[in-house]
């Protein structure tokens, strides 16, 4: 639209002013977990936020990471590794999973173990 043009209202365009879409919003498949850490870790994180006396919190839903399914016990081992600081023990695993028959960047979903 040029400066000074103004859009069409919805009359005007033959709209009827109740019409809506409606969109299908429920998951077709497993995702990753939200990308927040889990619940146990910001509990912890918000004990020690007031332990120092910083100003209260408002956290927003969500607050924490959960689960949208796609989210193997090996991931959850290997998170916790993380938190400990063992990322040799991680690397090693990492090896182990290494495959010449699998393409990189293949998505994981689809590959067999």
């Amino acid at each position: 639209m040029g400066r000074g043009a103004r859009r069409a209202s919805r009359e005007e365009r033959g709209c009827s002013p109740t019409t809506k879409k409606a969109r299908d919003a429920t998951l077709k498949e497993n995702f990753p977990p939200i990308s927040l850490p889990k619940r146990e870790y910001m509990e912890n994180a918000r004990k020690i936020w007031e332990e120092l006396g910083l100003p209260k919190l408002k956290p927003e839903a969500p607050w924490f990471g959960y689960s949208l399914g796609e989210w193997s016990d090996d991931l959850d081992a290997a998170a916790l590794r993380a938190t400990r600081g063992d990322y040799f023990a991680a690397g090693k695993q990492l090896v182990k999973r290494r495959r010449k028959d699998v393409r990189m960047n293949t998505e994981v979903r689809n590959v067999k173990e």
